[in-house]
């Protein structure tokens, strides 16, 4: 039942590739104040006590691989009251 929600999980992301909805995989898909806004607004893990407004975005040149995927280092600053820590 579990493999059964995951794959369908997957498949919806994958179909989403196609139509748009999908999360964004790519770095310069996100590393914009609106989009990063968005994801951490909408996937965020731990509740925040509000909405982050990110005002600013700056790409670091760091190289953080991992074993199966390219990170992103950037550094940002948040409008009005600072929500992330």
């Amino acid at each position: 039942m579990f493999a059964g929600k995951q794959w369908g999980l997957v498949a919806a992301d994958a179909f989403g590739d196609w139509t748009g909805t999908s999360l964004p995989y790519a770095a310069d898909d996100i590393v914009t104040p609106q989009k990063l806004s968005q994801l951490i607004n909408d996937h965020g893990v731990e509740p925040l006590p509000g909405q982050v407004h990110i005002s600013a975005v700056q790409r670091q040149d760091i190289p953080s691989v991992s074993s199966n995927c390219n990170n992103v280092v950037v550094d940002i600053e948040q409008a009005g009251e600072a929500v992330l820590p």
